[in-house]
């Protein structure tokens, strides 16, 4: 009798060890869980922050071009007569007697203006020519055009000017650019205002200070080939 009591209290020891390491067991279980989960999480945490970095990275990279340098923006002076012209009828452009150089305008209010282009080539930028097509402007009429002995700038653009000429009247440009058999040169200006600055109308540019100016400009064999000038309106 005494022989089948120390069994059974053996076998019951027996079993509460083994309940206890399974208890053990699953607590081990349940640490390396917990702990796996923080890890993930923290791991998750960390490329959520590197993916927001790289966003942060990607809004810098894209930005506005920064326009620093202070100038009174140029333009072309047209006399009353050939402005009187353009107001009868906005759909006309402009040509030199020779017939090389064409002048386009783009008017905003009061005949203030937001881009002039001067080319002695076909238009081939499709954004300029929907800007013109939007403006009415017919480009291939030549019964459209007002006649210019000189087209020329206010500060001396015109149309045959070598690069170091150009550079001369606006300085080293902020970007140069080959393409194919032409050099894109790009100035980027901020405007400044003169005692006639304000004038509005005209079909010259709403001078302010602090509004922007950009002057692009196409060169074949180091000859000025295509003039656009863009101005900010207030």
């Amino acid at each position: 009798m005494k022989d089948l009591i120390y069994i059974l209290i053996a076998i019951s020891l027996i079993s509460c060890r083994q309940n206890n390491s399974s208890e053990n067991e699953s607590d081990k279980n349940v640490s390396v869980i917990q702990i796996e989960s923080q890890v993930l999480e923290k791991t998750e945490e960390k490329a959520e922050e590197k993916s927001f970095e790289s966003d942060e990275s990607l809004e810098i990279q894209v930005t506005k071009p920064t326009y620093t340098k202070g100038i009174q923006p140029d333009f072309f002076n047209l006399n009353t007569s050939q402005f009187n012209q353009f107001k009868e009828d906005g759909s006309k452009w402009f040509i030199s007697s020779n017939g090389k150089s064409k002048l386009y305008f783009v008017p905003y209010t009061d005949y203030s203006i937001t881009t002039a282009i001067l080319t002695e080539t076909e238009i081939t930028d499709s954004n300029l020519l929907s800007l013109l097509q939007f403006e009415g402007i017919q480009i291939n009429n030549h019964k459209k055009t007002i006649e210019i002995d000189t087209i020329q700038t206010k500060k001396g653009i015109k149309l045959g000017l070598s690069i170091d000429e150009v550079k001369g009247i606006f300085g080293v440009p902020n970007t140069a650019e080959q393409l194919e058999n032409k050099k894109l040169l790009v100035w980027q200006f901020v405007m400044l205002e003169n005692g006639e600055s304000n004038k509005v109308g005209g079909l010259r540019p709403f001078i302010i200070d602090g509004l922007e100016f950009k002057a692009e400009m196409e060169f074949v064999d180091n000859k000025l080939t295509q003039v656009v000038y863009e101005y900010e309106v207030p």
